[in-house]
Order: C-alpha cells, then sequence, then structure tokens
C-alpha cells in the first residue's frame, strides 16, 4: 500500500576481538556472525570491535562505550576467554541495560573458573572428575613428585580460567607435568590438574525462552577427524584442522 511505512530493522551489534588469548578466534567468529546476519538482509548488523588493549570501536571508529549502546537494539557477543567469557563484559552491558546474546554476568563468571563451576556442578549433584589446584606461587618439583606419588590418576593439566583448550594437555610423566604446568601457568595463576577419563565427548547447548522456560538444544558429539591424533580435543584442532 502507498504510504505504508517500512518497518525498522533490528540494529543488531557482533561484539568481537578483546584483550585475551583468543582474540584472534573470535574476530573470525565475529566476521562469520556478521556475514550471516547481513545475508539476512533484515538486520541493520554494526561490528564492534575491542582492540587488545581494551579500546572500543564501532564501524572502525573508536568510541567510549557510552556513545555505542545507544546505537544497538541487541548486541550478539562473539568475544571469546577473559573479558568476553568471564562476566566481565557482561556485566557491562546488564549495566548500560543492553540485551545480550549467552549467559548472564554470573553465570559466566562462574563457568569460566573451572574450580568454582566443579564446586557448583558438586553442590547440585552433578559428577565431575577428581581435581587438584596449583596457583602459581606454590609450582615447585615437590608438587610434581607430589601428585605422581600420590594421585596417579591426575594427568590432564588445564588453567583455571581460560577457554578454547589453551594450555590444555595430558601429562603422563615428570618431564610432561614440568612442561604442562609451565604451559598452562602462561593462561592463567591457577592450573587445575584432574582426573583423565578418555571416551566419547559431546557438548549439549541449553537457551532459555521468553517466558523464561528452558530448552535443551540437540546434544553433539565431537569426533576429531585430524591426521595428527592427540590425547585431546584442544586448540589446534578446534580451529586448525
Amino acid at each position: 500500500m502507498a504510504g505504508t511505512r517500512e518497518k525498522r530493522k533490528l540494529k543488531v551489534g557482533v561484539l568481537r576481538g578483546g584483550p585475551s588469548d583468543e582474540y584472534e578466534v573470535s574476530l573470525k567468529t565475529g566476521k562469520n556472525l556478521i556475514d550471516a546476519l547481513r545475508d539476512r538482509n533484515n538486520y541493520e548488523v554494526q561490528d564492534i570491535f575491542v582492540d587488545r588493549s581494551g579500546v572500543w570501536h564501532i564501524d572502525g571508529v573508536a568510541r567510549p562505550v557510552e556513545r555505542i549502546f545507544p546505537h544497538i537494539d541487541v548486541v550478539v557477543n562473539a568475544m571469546h576467554g577473559q573479558y568476553g567469557e568471564d562476566g566481565r563484559v557482561q556485566q557491562l552491558l546488564e549495566a548500560h541495560r543492553v540485551p545480550f546474546t549467552g549467559s548472564g554476568a554470573l553465570g559466566s563468571a562462574i563457568a569460566m573458573n573451572k574450580p568454582l563451576a566443579k564446586k557448583f556442578f558438586r553442590e547440585n549433584g552433578l559428577l565431575t572428575p577428581e581435581h587438584l589446584v596449583i596457583k602459581k606461587h606454590e609450582h615447585k618439583p615437590s608438587i610434581i613428585e607430589r601428585i605422581l606419588s600420590h594421585y596417579p590418576h591426575l594427568k590432564l593439566i588445564k588453567p583455571a580460567s581460560s577457554g578454547s583448550s589453551l594450555g590444555v594437555k595430558v601429562a603422563k610423566n615428570y618431564e610432561e607435568y614440568e612442561e604442562g604446568l609451565e604451559g598452562a601457568f602462561n593462561f592463567s595463576d591457577s592450573v587445575l590438574v584432574e582426573e583423565f577419563i578418555k571416551g566419547r565427548e559431546a557438548t549439549c547447548g541449553v537457551m532459555e525462552g521468553t517466558e523464561g522456560n528452558v530448552y535443551a538444544l540437540h546434544p553433539v558429539e565431537i569426533r576429531d577427524l585430524s591426521t595428527s591424533k592427540t590425547d585431546v580435543w584442544g586448540y589446534e584442532s578446534k580451529y586448525s584442522d
């Protein structure tokens, strides 16, 4: 009909980059989302980029966050690792009352801290592998000797608060423990040494509906089809193969 006003497009800001070790992966995730959303032609998509030093940009122009958010209806969070997944950027978005995808500040903070998440799981009746937490200042040869003699089943080394399997290693002897701990401490000041359970791996996303109902998505089995098989589904398997 002549004179009918065109429906305003939803303004979607894709948030990517950030001051974490997973900066490059976040850029790729964000680009894929921007391309997919622009293909739909019913969104006004804006690239919200945070550089390694923490400066925010919108469509290539540096801006304070308070000048970015008024131009956005919803943020799609494509940030990985510290700052983007640990509750800090979620807290910032919540403070500015900007709707965003993914978990809120509290859920993100708990999930990113592996020892805290495991404590939460146990308190809610979920099984989780046995583990020890080693602080950076406690790291010494006697720690490795104690693990090998008293906890020989603890072989999986993980940074306590990092994502994308960065710094994850299975250690079977003293030299591998030493190498694994040194590598993990590059990403976190605390390291989780965990029982290694070899088996099939699966992931299952959960979404909350507009009425607060919770829906489980279809479980997806993860299979490493790379030619260089490793003990864990690691960073290289996830993003390079």
